[in-house]
């Protein structure tokens, strides 16, 4: 049995080539692969859900994701997907329609490493709500950031079980905990960058001539020191690098 009922129409336009042989199937691939669809009824995949609830941040597995929306029924209406095909490398992106919500993808995909880059926006129609979703990982463990930029009306959201609920809360406790830890750490850096200017220019005022005083140059502010931002990573991450290298 499938654990999803399909009920639709997909109209599958397709135009792959390659030289490969059948064992190296899919790779090398070019080409393009498009969906339409006016209207599709997916049982037990609420994607609805996913702008709904309340205003609060998710990381996700996969089947993490997949056990929250399973409560749900998605109705799907003006589908168009594209992807298309270069070699190892597969760009996709996609707009649809759900009962109160638009949603617009982009990513890629490399089937070399299985390597999965992509993020979704859902808007609801009178823009209250709206949910953005970062995918990462591999095809076979994604990965999936869940940002609530925005929160109205009560809507449903995401299904989490006694279990479930613990875990998420114990992991958003643990990273709370490493962000004040790094806080801390930045903090104590930076005095004891002030405290060490002070004590330079201390010692400067004790030898110079009477008349020949002066202030020492303000040391660099800790963060020019720094190596250039990743804008892949967040401050966090930057701080914690920046500090493994000293």
């Amino acid at each position: 049995m499938l654990p999803h009922l399909l009920d639709g129409r997909v109209n599958l336009e397709l135009d792959l080539r390659g030289s490969e042989v059948w064992s190296r199937f899919p790779f090398g691939l070019k080409g393009y692969l498009k969906l339409k669809a006016d209207n599709l009824l997916i049982s037990k995949f609420g994607l609805d859900l996913i702008n709904g609830g309340p205003s609060r941040n998710y990381e996700l597995s996969g089947d993490q994701l997949l056990q929250a929306i399973l409560p749900g029924d998605s109705g799907i209406s003006n589908l168009e997907f594209t992807s298309l095909w270069e070699g190892d490398r597969v760009n996709f992106s996609s707009a649809f329609r759900l009962p109160v919500s638009q949603v617009s993808l982009r990513g890629q995909a490399d089937l070399d490493d299985l390597n999965l880059r992509a993020k979704a926006y859902f808007i609801s129609d009178p823009k209250d709500a709206i949910t953005v979703v970062d995918a990462s990982g591999t095809l076979k463990e994604p990965r999936f950031t869940l940002t609530a930029i925005a929160r109205s009306e009560v809507r449903p959201g995401l299904y989490f079980d006694e279990e479930q609920t613990r875990t998420l809360l114990d992991a958003e406790l643990t990273a709370k905990e490493q962000q004040n830890t790094l806080r801390r750490l930045l903090t104590g850096l930076r005095e004891q960058a002030l405290k060490l200017e002070l004590r330079q220019q201390d010692a400067l005022q004790q030898v110079l001539p009477y008349g020949e005083k002066t202030r020492l140059p303000r040391a660099p502010q800790l963060q020019e020191n720094l190596p250039p931002a990743d804008p892949s990573l967040s401050e966090l991450e930057q701080l914690e690098q920046s500090i493994l290298r000293r």
